[in-house]
């Protein structure tokens, strides 16, 4: 009975060294980081931001909008109600290796020249 037990957890060790899932540590790229930047924006103004950076070193993980809460009070406290026109904090998550630079620039509607420009590094 111990011999049978004894065989079933070498084997069991050996498959576990070849497919690495037995006390197997988690895989860490210490080259590798996210960062988060928030930019404000009003896309009702017709202006929006775009990133530039070297996509073989960076990747565009989230970009989502989140419009500020309107000042308004509801009655009887139903949900607040989207408004056209309020500002807000548009978001990008990235990741990449450390040292990368990313460029944000904002255009206005159908124009390729940047009103502003802001430079980012992973770190």
């Amino acid at each position: 009975m111990k011999i049978k037990i004894a065989g079933l957890f070498v084997a069991f060790l050996c498959l576990a060294m070849v497919t690495g899932s037995a006390f197997a540590a988690p895989v860490v790229k210490p080259n590798i980081v996210t960062k988060t930047i928030d930019v404000r924006t009003n896309p009702s103004t017709g202006y929006c931001w775009k990133a530039e950076y070297d996509h073989s070193k960076v990747q565009l993980i989230k970009d989502y909008y989140t419009q500020d809460p309107t000042p308004i009070t509801i009655p009887n406290g139903c949900v607040p109600i989207m408004m056209c026109g309020v500002p807000g904090t548009e978001t990008f998550v990235f990741s990449g290796m450390k040292g990368s630079e990313i460029v944000l620039k904002e255009y206005p509607q159908a124009s390729k020249i940047t009103t502003q420009s802001l430079t980012y590094v992973l770190e």
